[in-house]
């Protein structure tokens, strides 16, 4: 008798384990398919999608005009989201908008500086225009030497592939930039044999003639990154972004590890080597002593967006933007007997996850109205070539019109 109440426990017990896996399994199978329905996908481009076709040559070439263009770049309302916070079923509840419409030309042959607060957005430019990250929406128009113009928010990886010898980078972190395993020469090399800029017999002797063109000893082939000092590490990460003859350069803060002799060496060969080769730069950095020596012109970036533009003679001596005229402020004065006096800006910068209302500069301006609380500010050309996204300038241009329009009536 005990015997056979033993088994039928056992075989409740045993009944029980099989429903209880066969429940569980079905709220697995009932969960996969939950899983593939609302599963978290990657960002993609709101308007600005690459073909799949690979071979569709009529999205990589916008135009063919057979003849250079005076703007080697043409940004336009160019934006980089990335998702943060997302909700139980993987989707995406809000945005970081690292770049928020910004919008520029660059002139061949010239440099840009884009400067600005660590944080606002600069280093995420350089990367998006080069799409290392894929373009959320807006454009980055490039035209080569012959005048084509590509679309890079448009081209796949395929058909971005050749282009990548034109278009270069060179990082801000000379020390994690350089592969440790590998010699000079090999860096240096190492792109000039994949994309077959010259010949294989040849790679060798034209390695060590760019080596040569950026201050680097030949005896400095066969060593590795960990024998060179800061300033030397990044001539070789000038070099290696060179040596594939490239045409448009972004320069990541190339010169903010280094100390300000090296720094000098640093900037003077992009300068030589601009005069030389024809290369425009993209020169991001948030020293404004620097940008103002290499720069042909200035933007200004905050959170996100561009708040000042034009000529580094404009942007220098009549700087306009409240936060332009503080960061020129807290620049140091090489002269003992003058005192500067550095204005200070109250609170800390927002989030770009979260940005202000109206003007995202409205929390920390000292000239802030109601309007800068309700509406954003648009981009306005208050001298040749000098442009303004602030709202004291739109009181002097409706100033004006009342002006102009009390003239005619009398």
């Amino acid at each position: 008798m005990t015997s056979l109440l033993l088994l039928s426990q056992a075989a409740v017990i045993s009944l029980s384990v099989v429903f209880g896996v066969l429940i569980v399994a079905e709220f697995a199978i009932i969960g996969y398919f939950i899983y593939k329905r609302y599963r978290p996908r990657t960002v993609k481009p709101k308007v600005t999608q690459a073909s799949n076709d690979d071979n569709n040559d009529s999205v990589a070439v916008t135009a063919e005009t057979g003849e250079a263009s005076q703007y080697i770049l043409d940004v336009s309302d160019l934006k980089q989201y990335f998702p943060v916070g997302k909700s139980l079923l993987g989707k995406p509840q809000s945005f970081l908008r690292a770049v928020d419409g910004v919008s520029f030309r660059l002139e061949r042959g010239k440099t840009i500086g884009i400067v600005g607060e660590s944080g606002c957005g600069k280093t995420t430019l350089g990367r998006t225009i080069l799409r290392l990250y894929d373009i959320t929406e807006g454009s980055a128009v490039y035209t080569d030497e012959q005048g084509k113009q590509y679309e890079l928010a448009k081209l796949t990886k395929k058909q971005l592939r050749p282009l990548r010898t034109q278009l270069q980078l060179v990082f801000q972190d000379p020390y994690s930039s350089l592969p440790p395993r590998m010699t000079v020469g090999s860096i240096i090399g190492e792109a000039v044999r994949v994309h077959n800029i010259v010949p294989k017999s040849e790679i060798h002797d034209y390695v060590l003639d760019v080596m040569k063109r950026c201050g680097l000893q030949p005896h400095y082939y066969d060593r590795y990154p960990h024998e060179f000092s800061g300033g030397q590490r990044q001539r070789i990460c000038i070099a290696r972004a060179l040596a594939v003859k490239p045409k448009l350069v972004i320069c990541d803060e190339p010169v903010s590890a280094l100390d300000v002799s090296i720094q000098a060496q640093v900037i003077n060969l992009l300068k030589k080597l601009q005069r030389e080769m024809g290369i425009s730069y993209m020169f991001i950095s948030h020293d404004l002593s620097v940008v103002k020596y290499i720069s042909d012109s200035i933007a200004v970036m905050y959170l996100g967006n561009i708040v000042e533009m034009g000529s580094t003679a404009d942007i220098c001596t009549n700087a306009s933007h409240p936060y332009t005229q503080a960061l020129f402020s807290a620049v140091p004065v090489p002269n003992p007997h003058r005192k500067a006096k550095p204005e200070m800006l109250e609170g800390e910068l927002p989030s770009p996850a979260n940005p202000p209302k109206g003007c995202k500069f409205h929390t920390r301006c000292k000239h802030c109205m109601q309007c800068c609380t309700e509406e954003v500010p648009q981009m306005r050309e208050i001298s040749p070539g000098h442009f303004v996204a602030c709202h004291l300038f739109d009181e002097a241009e409706q100033n004006d019109v009342a002006v102009e329009q009390d003239v005619q009536e009398e």
